[in-house]
């Protein structure tokens, strides 16, 4: 069965019994990736919505990157959040690409040695 725009509409509006979020989570992120996402992808924005994982990861991000980055005079903590204290401001895009890909390098290396097997898989 297909569903026409309207009877997509009506079944948000009126229709939908709901006992979390997940329902229109899961169509919101549909409909902004032109009708197909990855279950990755739709658990990623159920994840975005908990606000118990957030509040866990704001967490982790002041006691481990935050302040390791900052013991290295790499960035500050600002009211809301870090800044980094590198002058990037005239960089160029190949230099931003780079730093960039460095990163992810790390970010591979470091997950590959931990779980060679891939029990971790990143997003």
């Amino acid at each position: 069965m297909t569903y026409s725009v309207k009877q997509l509409r009506e079944f948000i509006s009126k229709k939908m019994a709901m006992s979390h979020i997940y329902q229109p989570v899961m169509l919101r992120t549909l409909i902004s990736k032109g009708g197909v996402a990855t279950t990755r992808e739709i658990a990623a924005a159920f994840l975005g919505k908990d606000a118990s994982q957030l509040e866990y990861y704001e967490t982790i991000t002041k006691r481990m990157p935050g302040k390791v980055l900052a013991s290295h005079g790499l960035v500050e903590k600002t009211a809301d959040g870090y800044r980094l204290l590198a002058d990037i401001a005239d960089m160029k895009n190949e230099q931003r690409e780079e730093l960039l890909r460095l990163c992810d390098q790390r970010e591979a290396a470091y997950l590959e040695r931990r779980w060679p097997d891939g029990y971790f898989v990143p997003a």
